[in-house]
């Protein structure tokens, strides 16, 4: 529990000597301190400040203590000062302490201008360093009183300022945001706190108990030391899982504990702010949140106040940015979602103590002061017995995955009849087949959330009486219709659900406060017409209208009153239409007058228009109706002509043209002069069939990404598209250029002397199979990509060409700044260049599909690109050999014709030392002259090699396996395909041994090393993959080393026709020696294979099993037998099983089963005579047999009205059955060889 709390008080000692894991920060932040003044040197010039942000505890006090000291800032600054500032920001105060700091005596001074004379006159011409440590004030007009005499300091001065908030860090400026340790450094902190000077390794039980706790604090130093103390006395297992099955708010802490040092953070709060937090104690731990979800439960909880000013939404997203800001939520790293650090959490906890309550645990009681709850998904008895179930305010029940959720028997064990005062109920991922009448009776509800509830199909009409519903979340629900009534809901301000369905609701009109319509299906039918949009004028964001075919006049469509929308950011008008059709001019003059009648809102920034079949631009698409314009996009209007008009939309900054076939021309309106699209930076041009002549470009200010795509007419490319003839620069800003698609391109012309694209970055050029030449190339230029392009040379550099050297070879380029390079399918470059040092900051290079390529030539003695890291060289079979190399970490080479891979080999003892210790992954594959790996890349030590592939070397024999011990790395081996290895030896000739890091190992037809390689498993302690195939010659597994073997998930074996042997001695020995094992995916090609010993042993507990090229048409009487030990199957699958003519008759015993898949099986006539699993959800079936397919189909039906249907998709699969998705493989992907 917390003793106290009170304002903290720091000096410039630090407590700890020593810092973990901030010695990039601390460096970073020297090097600022460092810095000189900007400017004249003048003693009025700014002061320059800098801010330590972040979470409270996370060591902003720390790293600002070891700066303060360091020798470089004692011999920088004439002065330093350290101020406490904490929550009390008086200005007077804070002068008194510099005073005092810069004389060594007490102040007496009273009068403010007498302090700020003698802090000017100590400071003036003096360069200082004054830290503020812990500020809280967000009071612009207290900081610059404060900062008015400072700025009479020598330039160099600067004020350090550490803070909890963003909103001062930004105010001050130049914020450095500190974050939470990385788990390596804060292990070593929390090592020293917890066990001192003590060797943790003497403590295992020990140390494995703190490692644990250490992953719950998330890398706050402030925690690793109050935990850690609370660990040293005593030092016995008994205390340490004690405190480790505690949460932070229960242990004992001092005043400079870390939740009270987060709890000064709530104190400085507002009220709004504090409710608003208090109730985020609710969620459950590393929950990920969007902000707008929260505010809206504020708003239903009525803790957002209303502003005359500001719609309470928007008032809702001040009081989120400011806990933002205050480091109260925090980024998550994923899809613009937010989270709470679990020590964050744990605050929130402790003060929500009476009123908030969340259960974890099922004994945990429920206080009958609880008017907010919020818990796990149980059998619902406590629900049941709650006694304060009518004072409820708040109901949030977590689910599981949003993956999976299991129907819950009935609903109704909460009795949703008492729930009286409930104003938020979230059910999300409830397993709900039904919502009950009784719901009509939560008067007061607001937000209702039942998303991803699959089972149910239709809602009841009485929810149609709950007149305050704010919000109600559908999303993913398999709703058929909506209840009639639905239109009473008049306060409704967010409906989620499926655009289908809600296109399905009769006079959606009537719903006035709605703010999010996500689209809206014009129909001709009554209750579905456009007019349907006028009285929705609160509508927010996105609106999409589809099906505009059906409105019939301009009158009509001045109904949906879009002009008066002022909240729209984005508008989508679509029609639907018969791209075959002939155009019928009646539809023509139609089609003009309703775009002419969607005239939308002046404060539009994103308008789409697709399907449009009319000739004409409506007159409102100009400056001076659409001035805020940010992006336009135009999609499939095939009678549209004329774009001239999008030149004068002064702020658009994105245009989008696709699939506009009539566009013969872009007039130089467009472009040329300054005054059109002066803003635009990114354009994109595709698929304008009947476009002969790019318009022209080149003079557009703020171009930055140009993708012109599919345009089958244009022959040539001019001095037009760069916009003049003159000297100068063309493209001045552009940084990515993209041509694609371009069959009919044969020309690229241009002004030598010129600047072409000074700026760019990226460049692409991609099926544009007739263009022979490419203007010179500028300096900045760090991506090149050219795929299937007619090239007869490479392009030149255009900053070294001038009117004498036109001549200029490819080989004399030097493109500094170029980092990746891809060149793939250029047949008619005869040979590549000279390369040189050409490309000193090359790190990507892939060469695809060039057949004609026999020599990669290149001058003895140099270093070859000396930051490669990734190399890739694919299809290119009659190249012979590689340069040396530099340190790469990827290598792949695929149907390449090297006779040796020896280029890292010559370049390690370049220089003296070995730099291989980078390379991480190697796979060479259908390399068919390569005979010898045991010399060259593979003979040397790789540290850092995790991923070793060798696949498809027909004629490969040797390979190192006697240093495969040496890589300690390597976490992924696979050896497929070599028929020929270690062909020439016996089985005793070579001594094998792999590094326990390995966690996968794939085997397949690999002469005799497959057969070696499975005798070294025993020390594979990490192993979760193994796949064996191919091997014939293998008659039995080593069960002994395979029962060590804890950590396998996934076992597949195939081709291995004579693995058939039962060893019971050796199975009963391995009972008693090994614990059960755990393995959930099995692949087998025979089910003859679950009579092996070890697999026999892993049946009970696989998961998932596919069975695959079947060879027989039955299975024997033991193997039927055997299918009755699968008890935890989830997921049964036959592929490719072209002989078996039946499934097993133990079928139906698989009680666990969810799934079963049967695919191309055409022999299997009926499902079994005692049927199928009655525990099954699911069928996937394809290549069946008719009768089978009948039956199957009919089963399918009877479980989708049954309610057991689970609407599995492919790729839930692995997440819904397995729980095994940290392996990297998608369960659908793994196969055999057909």
């Amino acid at each position: 529990m917390i003793t106290s709390v009170v304002p903290r008080t720091t000096t410039s000692f630090p407590i700890e000597t020593q810092v973990f894991g901030r010695e990039k920060q601390l460096n970073h932040l020297l090097e600022q301190l460092m810095i000189s003044a900007d400017g004249s040197g003048s003693s009025n010039s700014s002061i320059s400040t800098l801010t330590i942000v972040g979470i409270g505890g996370v060591g902003k006090t720390t790293l600002a203590q070891h700066a303060y000291h360091h020798e470089r800032v004692k011999d920088y600054f004439h002065h330093k000062v350290w101020v406490c500032v904490s929550d009390n920001f008086n200005v007077e105060r804070l002068t008194k302490e510099i005073i005092e700091s810069l004389t060594q005596n007490t102040c007496d001074l009273n009068n403010f201008d007498t302090l700020q004379v003698v802090v000017k006159e100590k400071l003036t011409s003096k360069r200082f360093l004054l830290v503020l440590d812990d500020v809280w004030n967000e009071d612009s007009l207290k900081w610059e009183r404060f900062c008015a005499p400072l700025r009479y300091g020598e330039p160099g001065s600067k004020i350090l300022v550490t803070t909890r908030s963003k909103k001062i860090a930004e105010m001050v400026g130049n914020p450095i945001p500190l974050g939470g340790l990385d788990e390596a450094s804060y292990w070593k902190l929390f090592k020293k706190c917890a066990f001192g000077s003590k060797d943790a390794g003497e403590f295992p039980q020990l140390e494995a108990i703190a490692k644990k706790i250490a992953g719950r604090l998330e890398g706050l130093p402030l925690a690793a030391r109050t935990v850690g103390g609370l660990l040293k006395d005593p030092m016995n297992e008994k205390h340490w899982r004690n405190i480790a099955e505690s949460e932070i708010w229960q242990l004992q802490q001092d005043e400079q504990g870390v939740l009270p040092v987060l709890q000064l953070s709530y104190q400085c709060l507002p009220p709004h702010l504090k409710r608003c937090f208090v109730f985020c104690s609710l969620f459950p731990k590393d929950h990920r949140f969007e902000g707008e979800h929260l505010v809206r439960l504020w708003m239903a909880e009525g803790y957002v106040a209303q502003d005359n000013n500001m719609t309470m939404e928007d008032t809702g997203s001040r009081y989120f940015l400011d806990l933002v800001n205050r480091s109260f939520f925090q980024e998550a790293p994923w899809r613009s979602k937010y989270v709470m650090h679990d020590l964050i959490h744990d605050l929130a906890q402790f003060i929500s103590d009476g009123e908030f309550c969340r259960i974890d645990d099922e004994s945990k009681e429920i206080p009958n002061t609880t008017r907010h709850l919020s818990t796990k998904l149980t059998d619902g008895t406590k629900l049941m017995e709650l006694s304060c179930y009518d004072k409820l305010r708040t109901l949030w029940i977590n689910s599981r995955s949003i993956w999976f959720d299991s129907p819950v028997e009935s609903p109704l064990f909460i009795q949703f009849e008492k729930l009286k005062n409930i104003r938020v109920l979230l059910l999300k991922n409830y397993g709900l087949r039904e919502l009950p009448e009784t719901i009509g009776e939560l008067i007061h509800l607001r937000y209702l959330d039942i998303s991803y509830n699959r089972y149910i199909r239709w809602l009841p009409e009485s929810l149609c009486d709950l007149y305050n519903l704010r919000v109600l979340d559908l999303q993913d629900c398999k709703l058929q219709s909506f209840p009639h009534g639905m239109s009473k809901l008049i306060n409704l301000m967010h409906l989620n659900a499926a655009d289908e369905i809600i296109s399905k609701i009769n006079n959606i009109g009537k719903l006035t406060s709605l703010q999010g319509l996500s689209s809206f299906k014009v129909l001709k039918d009554q209750g579905h017409e456009v007019a349907q949009l006028g009285s929705l004028k609160q509508l927010h964001g996105r609106l999409r209208i589809t099906n505009l075919e059906n409105v019939e006049s301009k009158q009509e469509a001045n109904k949906a009153n879009l002009n008066n929308k002022q909240y729209l950011d984005e508008l989508v008008l679509g029609w639907t239409s018969d791209d075959g059709a002939s155009l019928d001019g009646n539809e023509l003059v139609v089609s003009e007058e309703v775009l002419e009648g969607l005239q939308p809102h002046q404060a539009l920034q994103r308008l789409m228009i697709v399907g449009y079949i009319g000739v004409r631009s409506p007159s409102w698409l100009q400056a001076q109706l659409l001035a805020n314009l940010r992006t336009l996009i135009l999609i499939n209007c095939k009678a549209w002509k004329d774009l001239s008009y999008i030149g004068q939309l002064p702020n658009l900054k994105k245009l989008y043209v696709k699939r506009m076939p009539a566009v013969k021309q872009i007039s130089h309106g467009l472009s040329t002069e300054n005054k059109f699209l002066h803003n635009l930076e990114e354009l994109v041009l595709e698929n304008m069939v009947a476009l002969e002549e790019l318009p022209s470009l080149g003079r557009l200010p703020c171009l930055k990404d140009l993708r012109i795509q599919g345009m089958s007419a244009v022959t040539k490319v001019g001095h037009g598209f760069f916009g003049c003839r003159d000297r100068g620069k063309c493209f001045p800003c552009l940084e990515v250029l993209n041509f694609s698609s371009m069959p009919a391109w044969a020309e690229w012309s241009w002004a030598d002397g010129r600047e072409l694209f000074p700026c760019l970055l990226k460049l692409q050029i991609v099926q544009c199979p007739r263009l022979k030449r490419m203007p010179p190339l500028p300096p900045s230029l760090k991506s090149l990509s050219l795929c299937k392009v007619g090239l007869t040379e490479v392009p030149r550099l255009w900053a070294e060409i001038d009117g004498s050297s036109s001549s200029m070879t490819v080989s004399e380029l030097k493109l500094y700044s170029l980092e990746k390079v891809e060149l793939e399918d250029i047949p008619k470059c005869e040979g590549l260049p000279c390369l040189g040092k050409c490309f000193p900051s090359l790190e990507e290079l892939a060469f695809i599909d060039m057949p004609e390529w026999e020599e990669w030539s290149w001058a003895d003695g140099r270093q070859l690109f000396p930051c490669l890291r990734e190399l890739e060289i694919v299809q290119c079979p009659r190249l012979k050999r590689l340069p040396p190399l530099p340190p790469l970490e990827t290598l792949s080479l695929y149907e390449v014709g090297l006779t040796e891979v020896a280029g890292l080999r010559e370049g390690i003892h370049g220089g003296g030392s070995c730099v291989t210790a980078s390379l991480s992954s190697v796979e060479i594959s259908q390399c068919p002259n390569l005979r010898n790996l045991e010399e060259g890349l593979l003979s040397h030590s790789f540290l850092n090699i995790g991923d070793i592939a060798i696949l498809e070397c027909a004629e490969l024999v040797w390979l190192p396996v006697k240093e495969f011990k040496e890589l300690t790395s390597l976490e992924k081996l696979s050896i497929r395909s070599c028929p020929k290895l270690l062909s020439m030896t016996r089985d005793g000739d070579i001594n094998i041994c792999l590094p326990p890091s390995i966690k996968e190992l794939v085997l397949s037809d690999c002469g005799n090393l497959g057969k070696l390689l499975l005798g070294c498993l025993h020390n594979l302690t990490s192993l979760t993959r193994l796949e064996i195939g191919g091997c014939p010659s293998i008659e039995s597994l080593p069960e002994t080393s395979l029962l060590h073997l804890k950590r396998l998930e996934y076992l597949k074996i195939w081709e291995c026709g004579e693995l058939r042997s039962i060893d019971e001695l050796l199975l009963n020995e391995g009972n008693r020696q090994v614990g059960v094992l755990s393995v959930e995916k099995l692949c087998i090609d025979d089910t003859a294979l679950f009579k092996v010993p070890f697999l026999r042993r892993i049946l009970p507990s696989v998961r998932a099993l596919t069975i695959s090229n079947f060879p027989r048409a039955t299975l024997s009487g033991e193997e039927e037998q055997l299918f009755r030990s699968l008890t935890a199957l989830r997921w049964l699958e036959f592929k490719n099983c072209k002989n078996l003519q039946s499934l097993p008759t133990e079928l139906h015993a698989l009680s666990s089963l969810w799934l079963l898949t049967i695919i191309e099986c055409p022999e299997i006539q009926s499902v079994p005579e005692k049927g199928l699993p009655t525990s099954l959800m699911n069928l996937h079936f394809s290549g069946c047999h008719p009768r089978l397919t009948e039956q199957l189909e009919k089963r399918l039906a009877e479980m989708k009205s049954s309610g057991r249907f689970l609407d599995i998709k492919v790729h839930h699969i692995q997440p819904l059955l397995l729980r095994i998705d940290a392996i990297g493989f998608s369960l659908f992907s793994v196969g055999f060889p057909s």
